[in-house]
């Protein structure tokens, strides 16, 4: 039996289940102004889900990192919350997260609150 009619079959299939690089992947979390992509991964960080008013009344959630005291306050910059589960979408409840920041070419030159982070784990923490 010749196995020459099925090597491309083999070769082919092989090919298609490359992994792709998560940290460089577009991210499903989008603006409508700019494409994002994955930065750095954060893991297991300590932090609070806080509730935020808006200007129209709505409200959005945000997440605040955790800092061991000593750490200045411009450091404690706040990240946004793409994909917060709504089990999670409580004001100041204390959570494990963590997740990718976001970027692309624009925000990499801009100085924002909110930075982009998309939630990929969070759970509860004492």
């Amino acid at each position: 039996m010749s196995f020459k009619p099925i090597l491309p079959f083999f070769l082919v299939a092989f090919m298609s289940c490359q992994k792709e690089d998560a940290s460089v992947q577009t991210s499903p979390c989008q603006s409508p102004y700019v494409t994002l992509r994955r930065q750095n991964f954060i893991q297991d960080r300590p932090a609070l889900v806080v509730q935020r008013s808006q200007k129209n009344g709505e409200f959005s959630f945000q997440i605040v990192p955790s800092y061991s005291t000593g750490v200045d306050e411009a450091d404690r910059t706040p990240w946004g919350s793409c994909n917060l589960g709504t089990a999670f979408q409580k004001d100041s409840l204390k959570v494990i997260v963590s997740g990718y920041f976001l970027t692309s070419d624009l925000l990499e030159t801009m100085n924002i609150s909110p930075l982009p982070f998309e939630v990929t784990s969070m759970q509860l923490r004492n």
